[in-house]
């Protein structure tokens, strides 16, 4: 789709500058990108990295102050955690349609290697909305 972007890697210049195009980041919650995220005052949805202890820290403590939604890499369903997100965020403004109009809207990458599964996920997904 046009308002979905997804990324494996991207050198830190043009990472920023698709970053910030975004009206919503998923992302793993690893401390840099957490970073990255509060300093551009991105919305997030964060996906520990399963087995990542401080991942899963970091993304259920923002979570409770409010600042990401945290999902998890089990039972992956990007339509669920765009409802929930939607939801989420209304308490900031965020319309129930930015999360689905335009380009460049959503923003989904990965910091991963040859054995994450989240970018399967996302690109299942797609597969699925796009063959509808």
């Amino acid at each position: 789709t046009n308002n979905l972007r997804f990324f494996n890697h991207l050198p830190a210049g043009e990472l920023e500058k698709e970053m910030a195009k975004a009206d919503l980041v998923i992302s793993r919650s690893g401390y840099s990108t957490v970073m990255d995220l509060a300093r551009m005052g991105k919305k997030s949805i964060l996906i520990p990295t399963p087995g990542q202890t401080e991942q899963l820290y970091l993304a259920t403590y923002l979570q409770g102050k409010g600042f990401a939604l945290a999902g998890k890499q089990e039972n992956f369903e990007l339509e669920a955690l765009l409802d929930k997100a939607r939801a989420f965020f209304a308490k900031d403004g965020m319309s129930s349609d930015s999360l689905s109009a335009g380009p460049g809207h959503l923003w989904l990458g990965a910091n991963t290697g040859a054995n994450d599964k989240l970018p399967l996920l996302v690109e299942s997904f797609v597969e699925r909305i796009t063959n509808k």
